[in-house]
């Protein structure tokens, strides 16, 4: 058997670090553009090697001040994105490790890889992975439907038109009546959530006389909502909100602020409009234009939802996901 070797072209070295790449290009090439990422607007911004370095030094103080330790794992949980990037280099410089978990996973798969991995911490993407207050979206134009709605018995029930290719579209041409019942947070099993929709569901049968009504308070008045929009962030960094869920709140309320990492205040978030809180990101990093609280205005009549313009700032929900 015939051997050939070579001798090596280039010194392999003995130590090293993932991380050793971002501290090399912002010494040696500190305005070179490694990157480009949505400024929110529509456009892309240029990200050098020198600001990309100071970013993931930022958010790995962030992390480890937050408690993060060398060796511990951290999921990540986004689409492909600069910011999943940056965090990912950004746990590497605090010495901790990755935990990659797909945005399209099911509850099940990411509470195995959760556990399996020991991860200490989550960071999650955005507007999807979000808390709800217990709420009911119907087409409320229907009269049998918002009958419905209102045997529910949710804190809020919100109009939502019919949108052709739907669930409740298809429904519809059966000459069925649907409603979408929204609570607790994506990927998970909230108790407090299921238990909501479980009653709900029992004083719709009851309303509709296949069973005996359930034996238990009365729930409160059902709010009425025709429009809905996201408040959404005006800068980058680590969000903490002061609005819980099901609070009222006024046009201009402070609803939180936006932090650097050395806990800075450097932005904060205000309401866009009047209404009640039945929305909130869980997302402990955003960036400018993620949505950050989900407002719905309380109206006293169909007609009012035309009186106000969209704000620039929202995105308007009138229809199922």
């Amino acid at each position: 058997m015939r051997e050939y070797s070579t001798p090596m072209t280039v010194e392999v070295p003995t130590t090293g670090n993932l991380t050793d790449a971002v501290v090399r290009n912002a010494a040696e090439a500190p305005h070179a553009v490694v990157m480009s990422r949505p400024d929110g607007a529509g456009d892309w911004t240029d990200v050098t090697a020198a600001s990309f370095h100071d970013q993931v030094r930022a958010v790995a103080k962030g992390l480890v001040a937050a408690g993060i330790e060398p060796g511990d794992r951290v999921a990540l949980m986004s689409k492909t994105r600069f910011e999943w990037t940056l965090l990912d280099y950004a746990i590497w410089f605090a010495g901790a490790v990755t935990v990659p978990v797909y945005e399209t996973s099911s509850e099940e798969q990411v509470a195995w890889i959760l556990a399996d991995s020991g991860a200490r911490a989550v960071v999650t993407e955005g507007p999807e992975h979000t808390a709800r207050v217990t709420a009911v979206r119907a087409d409320l134009e229907d009269e049998r439907t918002r009958e419905l709605s209102l045997a529910f018995g949710a804190p809020v029930m919100m109009h939502a038109r019919l949108r052709d290719g739907s669930l409740r579209a298809a429904a519809r041409e059966a000459g069925a009546k649907v409603l979408l019942y929204e609570a607790g947070e994506a990927w998970r099993m909230d108790g407090w959530a299921v238990d909501a929709g479980v009653r709900g569901v029992r004083r719709v049968l009851a309303h509709l006389g296949m069973v005996e009504p359930p034996e238990e308070d009365p729930p409160a008045p059902t709010l009425e909502s025709w429009r809905s929009g996201w408040v959404r962030a005006r800068g980058t960094g680590m969000l903490h909100l002061e609005a819980e869920l099901g609070q009222r709140v006024t046009k201009g309320e402070r609803l939180g602020g936006l932090f650097d990492s050395f806990g800075k205040r450097v932005r904060l978030v205000h309401a866009d409009r009047e209404g009640i809180v039945i929305g909130r990101t869980e997302a402990p990093l955003v960036s400018s234009g993620d949505a950050v609280v989900h407002l719905a205005e309380v109206l006293e009549s169909p007609a009012q939802a035309v009186e106000h313009e969209p704000h620039p700032d929202s995105v308007e929900e009138t229809d199922e996901s």
